[in-house]
């Protein structure tokens, strides 16, 4: 078996059907199994995901509820894949990742492979400015990685890059032989009480050079029971159900990690942080991958995601109490981070995103018929098909430019109608898409002799 595509599952069977349609839904590749480890309190995921129960996918049930990184090591004993990926029960897997995946490492020699991948926020997220927000990456190509400081620094020191810069194994594909490299050394793989991003430092150590697809093989989705965002949000809403069924079962395991050590305790800032000091220990990491901590609270204090201005001063004040001791972390906290951690008003704006921002396509899912992750990979599978031989058959990201969706829903109309493409590259070209988008928009359709009533928030 050539990949085994794991998908840990508790309690959430509103999203797990569409993250298992994307893993059916892949486009000439075969060769994998679909690992679906349930450890659920009731048999609802079980039940919703019943007819869509092929072959090709095996499904366990814990033998009692455990942890998150129990679940993950259970889910890990069924795999028989040359290659092993994990997904989050709200993610999914772009309709080219294994066809893509199998090319990369039939060409490269590297055991361990990261992605970037397309975000997608569910409709039913709290933050309405995050609703339906679909982001894509418009990168290409593959970049390869070494773990050495400067990419633990880069992975650890807000705003953290760990997803990009470490070969984690939740939305990348680690080899069977580091993972069984990783068990003879340590008696199994996740050791933490937040697997993905142990799996990062893991395989790095372990892999030392690994490849980073700037492809997007995967969607990380994020929904109302997404445990990333309720930790991201949990010091203005501790009590948030899945934050403390997490944390009730983690002290029901043989691991105990989390030290106090940190301004704002048990956020996603936290759980980086601690997973880095973990490392650090387990792996016998040299003084070199000691990280500055003037930079460390620098960026934390300008990226924390907490909106609210009263929770930014407790943890403004919980700083001056932790490092009360290190003149020169007081001194820089008190001059140089005050007014990032302390703005002026009353709250800090939730600002929606749209259209290009540096390197990312930001639109919402509703005007492209989308309205969760398998619409989402079919859409993408369209619009951004990744070719097998290594192209990427997909405009320039600069012809993305100032694109509302319409425009990219056009765009996935007729892309396999190559006369019309060129003709539309030549417009697009010629036309300043942020001045006139409703003209460009009428001219499109003469063009393609393509009938379509605008949504209702277009421009």
């Amino acid at each position: 078996m050539r990949f085994s595509v794991v998908i840990p599952t508790r309690n959430r069977p509103g999203t797990l059907a569409a993250t298992l349609k994307t893993c059916l839904n892949q486009h000439a590749f075969e060769d994998y199994e679909i690992i679906i480890s349930d450890n659920s309190d009731n048999g609802d995921s079980l039940t919703v995901i019943k007819e869509l129960l092929t072959k090709k996918v095996q499904y366990h049930r814990t033998p009692k509820p455990l942890a998150m990184h129990d679940n993950w090591e259970f889910a890990l004993q069924k795999a028989t894949g040359e290659y092993i990926c994990y997904l989050g029960d709200d993610d999914g897997l772009h309709p080219d990742a294994l066809a893509r995946t199998n090319q990369l490492f039939n060409y490269g020699s590297f055991q361990a492979l990261g992605s970037h991948r397309v975000n997608y926020f569910w409709p039913n997220v709290v933050q309405p400015s995050q609703r339906d927000l679909i982001s894509i990456p418009l990168g290409a190509g593959l970049e390869y990685l070494e773990f050495l400081p400067a990419t633990v620094a880069n992975a650890v020191i807000p705003p953290e890059q760990y997803s990009y810069c470490l070969p984690m194994i939740y939305r990348g594909f680690i080899s069977r032989k580091l993972c069984d490299q990783a068990i003879k050394k340590f008696g199994r793989v996740f050791q933490h009480l937040i697997p993905d991003i142990y799996s990062g430092f893991l395989f790095g150590w372990l892999a030392k050079k690994y490849a980073v697809s700037l492809d997007p093989l995967f969607i990380e989705g994020v929904s109302s029971a997404s445990n990333g965002l309720a930790t991201s949000m949990i010091a203005e809403n501790p009590s948030q159900t899945q934050v403390v069924d997490f944390y009730r079962l983690a002290t029901e395991s043989e691991i105990q990690n989390f030290s106090e050590d940190h301004p704002a305790p048990k956020s996603l800032n936290h759980c980086v942080y601690d997973v880095y000091r973990t490392a650090m220990n387990r792996f016998g990491l040299g003084e070199d991958f000691q990280i500055d901590m003037c930079a460390y609270l620098n960026g934390f204090f300008k990226n924390h995601q907490i909106t609210n201005l009263q929770h930014r001063r407790v943890i403004y004040e919980r700083m001056i109490q932790l490092y009360r001791d290190d003149d020169r972390l007081i001194s820089f906290i008190q001059t140089e981070c005050r007014d990032n951690m302390l703005p002026s008003g009353n709250e800090l704006p939730a600002e929606r995103p749209s259209g290009i921002r540096g390197d990312m396509l930001h639109f919402g899912g509703k005007s492209m018929n989308v309205s969760d992750v398998a619409d989402l990979g079919i859409l993408l599978g369209k619009i951004l098909p990744i070719q097998h031989d290594g192209t990427y058959s997909r405009l320039p990201p600069s012809r993305y430019l100032n694109e509302s969706p319409l425009e990219m829903s056009l765009k996935a109309e007729i892309s396999k109608r190559d006369q019309e493409i060129v003709n539309l590259h030549a417009l697009l070209r010629e036309t300043n898409l942020s001045k006139t988008p409703q003209r460009v928009i009428k001219k499109i359709c003469r063009l393609l002799g393509i009938t379509r009533k605008p949504a209702q928030n277009e421009e």
